[in-house]
């Protein structure tokens, strides 16, 4: 009997346990997969290095004002959109926050570099990961994360595809810039080996420009979902286990999976 009382004792603190933590896996793996998507820097470097590109083809410096500052400023937007996901997908995990606060922190002092409206944005998400940490949350206040957390990475979100927007017109500009170079350079040639040569190197300089657009347009396209992911968690934050919160969750998923393929093997 009294073997009895304790086996009903352990299966039912075992049932406790069990629906303490809710399987909340597609929100997991959709925070994971945006942490590792918004991680992806290509697009910063690239307009990092536009100015030495033009001072290639016009042989002389060319004024795009400090980049250098500029691409510390879009890191820190980059830093605090990976720690606050990072963050969320340990909570879905119902693990305690493993993210380190002080890159956040850094990235806060930093966000206003590029735009100075981003700064309360960053400094909000940072503050965010830093109370998980410090009050050692868990799975039960992920809906309390999600709704703090909400309005930030909305406009995060949105000003990485407006940045991203931008570079589309930069390499419009360099494309237009680097035909003309060749072409002024082949009508001055007199070589035919050597005008053979201008020209396969003029071609393969525009694919390579060109290219870049599906990098561009998939950044542009994972920053979206990721705003529309986040948006369905903080829409149903109080039913995030519903099979339909979770159904649009992993279409979710599925999609910046495939984002995250190209972007690996995007032209730069």
């Amino acid at each position: 009997m009294r073997i009895g009382a304790t086996l009903r004792g352990v299966l039912a603190a075992s049932l406790l346990a069990l629906a303490a933590c809710t399987d909340l896996s597609a929100v997991r793996d959709f925070s994971r997969l945006a942490a590792g998507t918004a991680d992806y820097r290509g697009l910063v470097e690239r307009y990092a290095t536009y100015g030495d590109r033009l001072a290639f083809y016009r042989e002389r410096p060319v004024e795009v004002g400090n980049r250098a500052e500029q691409r510390d400023g879009l890191i820190a937007l980059h830093t605090a959109l990976t720690g606050y996901m990072a963050a969320l997908g340990d909570l879905a995990d119902d693990a305690t926050v493993s993210v380190s606060t002080a890159p956040l922190a850094e990235a806060a002092q930093k966000a206003g570099l590029f735009d100075a409206a981003m700064r309360p944005r960053v400094q909000a998400l940072g503050d965010i990961v830093a109370r998980a940490v410090t009050a050692r949350w868990r799975q039960h206040e992920l809906g309390r994360m999600i709704e703090a957390g909400n309005a930030p990475v909305q406009d995060i979100t949105a000003r990485l595809i407006r940045f991203a927007e931008g570079l589309a017109a930069e390499d419009a500009e360099e494309r237009q810039i680097a035909a003309f170079t060749y072409d002024l350079t082949i009508r001055r040639a007199s070589d035919p080996a050597g005008i053979r040569a201008l020209r396969e190197w003029r071609m393969q300089r525009l694919a390579e420009i060109d290219a870049r657009a599906a990098s561009r347009d998939g950044f542009i396209a994972a920053m979206r979902r990721i705003g529309e992911g986040h948006q369905t968690l903080h829409d149903n934050r109080d039913r995030l286990s519903a099979e339909e919160t979770l159904r649009q969750i992993r279409a979710v998923n599925s999609q910046l999976r495939t984002i995250g393929r190209l972007l690996r093997t995007a032209v730069l």
